[in-house]
């Protein structure tokens, strides 16, 4: 590139040029002006061979530059296995006797995170690329999708209309709505499909962050059923329109159509969902025979738990390990399989229970501190007005769906404020796909979906937890004192 200098002479010499009368000096200047230009090109071409391997793969410099693009290579590796180590430890650690209590505490491990980032920076240490954990996040999101797809049984939860089945197909579907035109119409740098990248992001909720507090309080049985079920069944409905706003969202190559990447996408979802079902369905089948040959309900608990969740998890493991292979989305597959699974299984009894406690120990707290590590600090990007949509997203916009949505549930007193207000925040969910996002390349205009998600995860996991005690607390007084009126009249 032309320095400053050369472009001052360049301008110098051009508007000389028309004022001079004399010829001799017009000829003269005019000299000086080409070699000005000759002198520029020069200057380009020899910045131009700096920067790039000759012929041969030697360097102009005397190195080899094959040996410099190895060297990155293998330092990018060395650094995502340091950074998947690390997250090993850090779920060690945090499921160990001494983390459990951080390892409930989301806020706390946000925070530990974010400390852990500034002060790597506050030391000097280059900050880790921004994609380094996309493919532990996908790998993350597809465990998570496939546990909260086992969780419940969809033709059950549809028969009896449960609240968390309302939830999960009308709330989730209209608050995904709200959230993607609002954040199109308030924030000026979004477009739609950047907004709706937003918006998937807080689709994926998961599970409330004190559900263990409601399930073993005196707390009416719909209530705790809710409580239990609709962030699985929100999770495992809300990953294809995820998937499906990622492709919405994805550029075009030069010579496709504009719809290329949506169609390509779509087809990949459905072969993932095929593969999925198939071995989510020959998993069912396999462990029931386990199940019978283990014994049945005689055996131990021990025994059935592993003849039935066996092929369950291998089923899930194989889905989103093979499901790339052939062109299938390991998203979709891996809910897939673990749909097809809870509803060829039956009751699997402990099974459920044992997948939702280890992917609850293991998944949230490294995808917590992973997002605080790699994603608060862009923060600092942020401005009022992507503040403001990140409150009003956690608070007005997410709880009036969820009202809508029970209007017409029997529910006891209170109980519909209390269900609406308590569960839908973001939470581990919605994490682990903004980090996805950062190893997806072809999306147009990324950066601003980035920075607002992870507001919008750090303003609903702050707010969510700071609420959650006080509204169970409201809630449980209110029931003590209906049941004290009904017992008086």
């Amino acid at each position: 590139m032309a320095s400053n200098a050369d472009r001052r002479m360049r301008c110098a010499a051009a508007t000389a040029l028309p004022k001079l009368r004399n010829p001799d000096e017009k000829n003269v200047l005019a000299q000086i002006h080409g070699s000005i230009q000759l002198a520029t090109l020069t200057n380009r071409l020899r910045a131009t061979s700096r920067t790039q391997p000759s012929g041969d793969g030697v360097h102009p410099d005397g190195g080899d530059s094959r040996t410099t693009v190895e060297v990155r290579d293998l330092t990018a590796v060395i650094e995502s296995i340091a950074f998947v180590i690390a997250l090993i430890a850090t779920v060690a650690a945090l499921g160990h006797a001494i983390g459990r209590r951080p390892a409930a505490a989301p806020a706390l491990v946000l925070g530990v995170g974010l400390l852990v980032a500034l002060g790597a920076l506050a030391i000097g240490l280059a900050a880790p690329a921004a994609n380094i954990a996309a493919g532990p996040a996908k790998w993350g999101l597809a465990a998570l999708g496939f546990t909260a797809a086992t969780q419940f049984r969809v033709r059950l939860l549809s028969r009896l209309r449960a609240p968390a089945f309302r939830l999960a197909t009308a709330g989730a579907p209209l608050a995904f709505a709200f959230w993607a035109l609002t954040a199109f119409v308030m924030l000026p740098q979004t477009s739609m499909a950047t907004a709706g990248l937003i918006a998937a992001a807080l689709l994926l909720n998961g599970a409330a962050f004190d559900r263990k507090a409601v399930l073993g309080a005196p707390a009416p049985a719909v209530v705790k059923q809710t409580v239990r079920l609709e962030g699985a069944a929100i999770t495992a409905f809300g990953l294809p329109i995820a998937a499906f706003c990622i492709g919405a969202a994805t550029a075009a190559g030069p010579s496709e159509p504009q719809l290329t990447p949506l169609l390509l996408t779509t087809i990949s979802m459905l072969k993932g969902f095929v593969f999925g079902g198939l071995l989510g369905f020959a998993a069912a089948r396999i462990g029931r025979r386990l199940y019978r040959a283990a014994g049945g309900r005689a055996a131990p608990a021990e025994r059935r738990i592993d003849a039935m969740g066996g092929p369950a998890v291998m089923a899930g493991f194989g889905a989103a390990l093979l499901a790339p292979v052939i062109g299938g989305d390991m998203l979709i597959a891996a809910v897939a399989a673990g749909l097809v699974w809870s509803e060829e299984a039956g009751r699997a009894p402990g099974v459920r229970r044992v997948l939702q406690r280890l992917s609850e120990r293991a998944i949230p707290p490294a995808a917590y501190f992973a997002f605080g590590f790699l994603m608060l600090p862009r923060l600092a990007d942020a401005d009022m007005l992507t503040t403001l949509y990140a409150v009003a997203a956690v608070t007005i916009l997410r709880a009036a769906p969820r009202l809508a949505a029970l209007s017409s549930a029997k529910l006891p007193e209170g109980a519909r404020n209390f269900i609406a207000w308590y569960g839908g925040a973001p939470g581990a969910g919605s994490a682990l796909f903004l980090m996805m996002l950062t190893g997806e390349p072809a999306i147009a205009n990324l950066d601003p979906a980035l920075t607002v998600g992870s507001m919008c995860v750090a303003c609903g996991v702050i707010g969510a937890r700071a609420s959650s005690k006080p509204l169970l607390d409201g809630f449980l007084q209110a029931a003590a004192r209906g049941r004290s009126r009904r017992a008086y009249a």
